[in-house]
C-alpha cells in the first residue's frame, strides 16, 4: 500500500553538505520540512548564490506555496537568493 504523503510543513530547513564524487567536490543542497520529509535536493559543483537561488525556485515551484519560516545556517547565499526569489 502506498500512503498519501502529507502536505509539507510550514517550517522548511535548508542545508548544504560537501560530498566527493570521483575525486571532485560537489555540494548537495537539501530542503527538509519540520517532519523530516525531503522536499527537494540538488547537486551542484559550486556553493554560491546562484545554486541557492536554483534550489529555492525549484522548491517553490514544486510545493506551490511559501513557508511561514525558513531555517538556514549563516551562509549569506541563502539571504541573497531569498531576496531575489521571494
Amino acid at each position: 500500500l502506498r500512503r498519501k504523503r502529507a502536505a509539507p510543513g510550514d517550517v522548511w530547513r535548508l542545508d548544504e553538505v560537501r560530498i566527493v564524487i570521483c575525486g571532485q567536490g560537489h555540494w548537495l543542497w537539501r530542503a527538509v520540512d519540520h517532519d523530516g520529509y525531503v522536499l527537494d535536493e540538488i547537486l551542484q559543483t559550486r556553493r554560491n548564490t546562484k545554486a541557492a537561488r536554483r534550489l529555492l525556485t525549484r522548491l517553490l515551484r514544486k510545493q506551490g506555496a511559501r513557508p511561514k519560516r525558513m531555517v538556514t545556517d549563516k551562509l549569506k547565499s541563502y539571504g541573497a537568493a531569498k531576496r531575489q526569489v521571494m
